[in-house]
């Protein structure tokens, strides 16, 4: 596979080669890194992850190697609190992520022109204020709202479910208001909205705090819902 992006870019039909990933970015980036191979890479950066000195240190290594670094999930799920009734400040989660100076570029969900115009505010002027960091503090101590992929739901259902896909489609409709998105991302990970329907109760417990049953249960109706309905 290697042999054949490095022939695909000699060729001249791409500049760059690159991946991107959810989770095990750390492994993902030494190893692209080990490569020699790869330019770029697209991975969840911000305030909120769990394991954020080493994913700060892999980060390091990779672009003093040469990659660029494109940070993704910048907003941390877009809302303060799993229910999507507040959103994030996008202003501080945007100079947060730039202030390492090792992030290359960023890649915020922008859905209207005032979150747009949020983006162009936090370029003029890099530096975190005092209420800034205060208020990243105070939200980082909060139940997240969107899934760290670490995988452990999946090793405690019975049914075997795609549960992060499910919860990374429930932060698209509750977090980012992309309710066709949604949508989408549950009929890709082939899903009915019959889903739980043989189990009694759900044990399942998020090492994060995420509310998973309740999540499931709140976004799986969007299936049946007709997509002129969907945002």
């Amino acid at each position: 596979m290697l042999a054949a992006l490095q022939k695909i870019t000699t060729s001249g039909k791409a500049r760059f080669i690159g991946f991107s990933s959810h989770d095990q970015k750390n492994e993902l980036l030494d190893a692209a890194v080990a490569t020699g191979v790869y330019d770029v890479a697209m991975v969840t950066y911000n305030f909120k992850i769990d394991n954020l000195a080493e994913t700060e240190a892999t980060i390091e290594r990779a672009a003093k190697a040469g990659m660029g670094i494109i940070a993704m999930k910048v907003m941390a799920g877009g809302t303060e609190d799993s229910k999507g009734k507040k959103k994030m400040n996008g202003k501080a989660c945007l100079k947060w992520v730039w202030n390492n100076p090792y992030i290359t570029t960023v890649l915020p969900s922008v859905a209207n022109f005032d979150e747009l115009d949020s983006c162009f505010e936090a370029v003029q002027e890099l530096s975190i204020t005092p209420e800034e960091q205060q208020y990243l503090s105070a939200v980082k101590e909060r139940s997240p709202s969107f899934c760290r992929q670490c995988g452990k739901c999946k090793e405690q259902c019975p049914a075997g479910l795609p549960i992060p896909d499910i919860i990374r489609a429930y932060m698209y409709a509750y977090g980012y208001k992309y309710a066709r998105l949604s949508k989408e991302t549950l009929l890709q990970a082939g899903l009915s909205s019959a889903v739980c329907t043989g189990c009694v109760s759900c044990n399942i417990e998020c090492p994060s705090g995420l509310n998973v049953t309740g999540n499931i249960a709140a976004i799986m109706p969007v299936i049946n819902v007709p997509d002129e309905f969907l945002t």
